[in-house]
């Protein structure tokens, strides 16, 4: 079953959302069996590393299965990420995600992020010159 570009954008919108509320169970519906675990590692880091973590969707474009979101993202660097202690540091960065939907399901996640801003932001990379 095919469903409308607007109810796909209304399906990431409320996935976003609900786990900006921290509701995880969200997963079991609007995730994927195949692609369920990928997804729930990655939230799983990003809160227990970030646990005041929020996504702030900026723009949703959508055409055929795919939604393409740019959104913002901060949070409180309060746990381990990636190996890294916590810094208390607080986070800010934009990124862009590109999901792929079948039969009311997110199938396919992928993204575009500045990982050297966030490795500024918490302190591994120093700032760069602006003269680069």
């Amino acid at each position: 079953m095919s469903l409308t570009t607007e109810t796909n954008k209304a399906i990431i919108r409320r996935y976003i959302d609900e786990l900006n509320q921290r509701r995880v169970a969200i997963l079991d519906e609007l995730v994927a069996s195949e692609f369920r675990f990928v997804v729930r590692q990655g939230y799983e880091r990003n809160v227990t590393a970030f646990p005041d973590y929020f996504v702030k969707i900026q723009d949703m474009v959508a055409e055929a299965d795919q939604v393409v979101v740019e959104w913002t993202y901060r949070g409180t660097h309060q746990g381990v990420y990636r190996g890294l202690p916590p810094t208390g540091k607080t986070i800010e960065d934009h990124s862009i995600s590109i999901y792929r939907l079948t039969d009311g399901q997110i199938v396919d996640a992928r993204g575009i992020w500045d990982r050297a801003e966030l490795g500024q932001q918490l302190g591994l990379i120093q700032d760069l010159p602006a003269a680069l």
